[in-house]
């Protein structure tokens, strides 16, 4: 999470605990957040990530906008990147294939981003979204770069899978394969 908070947008991080969905409504409605970032952990490990948006009336409380299924993390430390990023304030997203475009356009709604064509330009921090070297695993990952010297300076994430419900996408490994 502390990975993840440091190349996200204005995000900051706040330990869930016992908390319920209707008690991180008025939280993040207190701190005027646009998004909630949810990480849910398997067997230790991060295995999912969930995008909601605070809608303005408590009856409603959120609306699910996107689930990413992850088949493993490298976290900043374990790729040995050291710098700091500072306040990301803008985040951009960049994809290697026309392939990937429905995971650009998922983490673009989500995660309130830009489509970055020329990365140096747009965005502090750029969102890489690629294949997989070993497609058994993932079916993409996203790798977070600085956009100024284009060199990662976040943390990988292998997706296994992607669910936007607000377009309908959805991408899934399939078993086996």
């Amino acid at each position: 999470m502390k990975d993840l908070a440091r190349v996200l947008p204005c995000a900051f991080r706040v330990t869930r605990g016992k908390s319920t969905l209707h008690h991180l409504y008025y939280d993040a409605r207190l701190l005027k957040a646009r998004r909630l970032v949810i990480v849910s952990v398997w067997k230790g490990n991060p295995g999912r990530i969930s995008v909601y948006e605070p809608l303005q009336y408590p009856g409603e409380e959120f609306r699910r906008l996107i689930d990413i299924r992850l088949s493993g993390v490298a976290l900043s430390r374990e790729r040995g990147l050291t710098g700091r990023t500072g306040v990301v304030e803008e985040l951009g997203v960049s994809i290697t294939s026309q392939g990937l475009a429905g995971i650009a356009d998922s983490i673009v709604r989500g995660f309130l981003a830009r489509l970055s064509l020329a990365p140096r330009t747009t965005s502090q921090m750029v969102v890489v979204v690629r294949e997989c070297e070993r497609k058994e695993h993932c079916v993409a990952e996203l790798d977070f770069v600085c956009a100024d010297t284009l060199k990662p300076c976040g943390p990988l994430l292998r997706v296994a899978g992607v669910v936007d419900y607000v377009s309908g996408y959805r991408l899934h490994r399939r078993r086996g394969v």
